[in-house]
């Protein structure tokens, strides 16, 4: 959506997009979450034209935050663009989509200024490589106005039960909750990762000041 973002480079098999810089917009981080929605949308109709060809997949991550942006290099070699840890967080959302299964994962930062508009999947807590401060993510699942199925809904009820138990440490309770949530959707790698540290927690229990955070080792 052109009028919306600004396409600011391709990087390899990537993009990056920029909303509300260099023009100012209001609501930046909604505009960006519809953006994704609509990716979402229209790769999926994309696929459905092409049944019989590889079914293509992508990751999106979406941060905000304050960045420097500008014409930035030198006079030999001169770009417009933007730079900061919003941007690093980002792309690092982006390669992070695959270990939890997600298409979209948005950063609490882009999450608190459009939860009003949108329905999402806590998914965790994480400190990223390369940072020391931990950041929780989301997975998002759509627009509130669009209405969720009974088995999704369920599904996020079995969920959100596991992650509150898990958050509080009661492992073995917040396994048969995931387990409940892995009986509607057996293919969920965000469930399959939480039941996974649970039984690790079991055997070998997480410190006393364990906050839920999880510490990325890869970029």
């Amino acid at each position: 959506s052109s009028d919306l973002g600004t396409l600011d480079k391709f990087i390899g098999d990537a993009l990056m997009a920029v909303f509300g810089a260099p023009l100012s917009i209001e609501n930046h981080a909604l505009m960006a979450v519809k953006t994704a929605l609509d990716m979402r949308h229209r790769l999926r109709q994309f696929n459905l034209s092409r049944p019989h060809e590889t079914q293509l997949k992508i990751g999106v991550g979406i941060s905000s935050g304050e960045v420097v942006s500008g014409n930035i290099g030198s006079q030999k070699r001169m770009d417009y663009t933007v730079i900061g840890d919003g941007v690093n967080l980002s792309s690092r959302l982006e390669a992070i989509t695959k270990q939890y299964g997600c298409d979209i994962i948005l950063s609490e930062f882009t999450y608190q200024l459009c939860s009003d508009y949108i329905l999402v999947r806590d998914l965790d807590k994480v400190r990223v490589k390369g940072k020391q401060k931990a950041v929780s993510i989301y997975e998002l699942i759509g627009a509130n106005s669009q209405p969720i199925d009974l088995e999704t809904e369920e599904f996020l009820e079995f969920y959100v039960k596991g992650r509150q138990a898990y958050m509080n440490k009661e492992f073995s309770q917040a396994i048969s909750y995931f387990e409940l949530a892995q009986k509607i959707r057996p293919e969920d790698k965000a469930v399959a990762i939480h039941v996974q540290r649970s039984r690790d927690y079991i055997k070998t229990p997480p410190p006393n000041d364990w906050d839920g955070i999880y510490t990325m080792t890869t970029k």
